[in-house]
């Protein structure tokens, strides 16, 4: 099952903010593709999945989050759990038509917290890629996605684990 989600952040320490998206495995820890965009979009998830295809291959599940580059958001005034999450398995993104063909499950994720394992990789991306960029003087998308293709093996080198 793979984790996905983005990171609003300010990664290059400049005062602007942009999303690092991402997956991350939730048995091995091993983060299947990162990519920077100008926010969270469609286009960003799209190259995480890229990689991970190309990389690691099909998953089986996905669990994410609500964000409209995965469902449908429709009016939620008024309406109880259950209306919720039926309206959500009835959408009908780009994401969820390539799961559906696929045969990958999706879960929907109540809270951030249910998707602790990105919540907690951001927390550690966060606190490190700031710090190497600035070092490295990496300060635009475009040098940050290239080095990202490096990076992302020595990280999982470290901080994988068997499942």
């Amino acid at each position: 099952m793979l984790q996905l989600d983005a990171s609003t952040h300010d990664w290059f320490m400049n005062n602007t903010k942009v999303s690092l998206h991402g997956a991350i495995d939730d048995a091995t820890n091993i983060v299947t593709g990162l990519y920077f965009c100008d926010n969270e979009c469609r286009l960003g998830y799209n190259e995480v999945l890229r990689q991970t295809f190309t990389n690691y291959g099909i998953f089986r599940a996905a669990y994410i989050d609500r964000h409209s580059s995965f469902v449908t958001n429709s009016k939620t005034k008024n309406k109880t759990l259950e209306e919720l999450l039926e309206d959500s398995k009835n959408s009908n993104t780009h994401f969820i038509k390539l799961c559906e063909k696929l045969k990958i499950e999706i879960i929907l994720a109540l809270s951030p917290q249910g998707k602790g394992r990105i919540e907690r990789l951001w927390q550690t991306l966060q606190g490190r890629l700031p710090f190497i960029f600035r070092y490295l003087k990496i300060n635009t998308i475009d040098k940050a996605n290239q080095f990202l293709k490096e990076y992302l093996k020595e990280f999982n080198f470290k901080f994988s684990k068997n499942p």
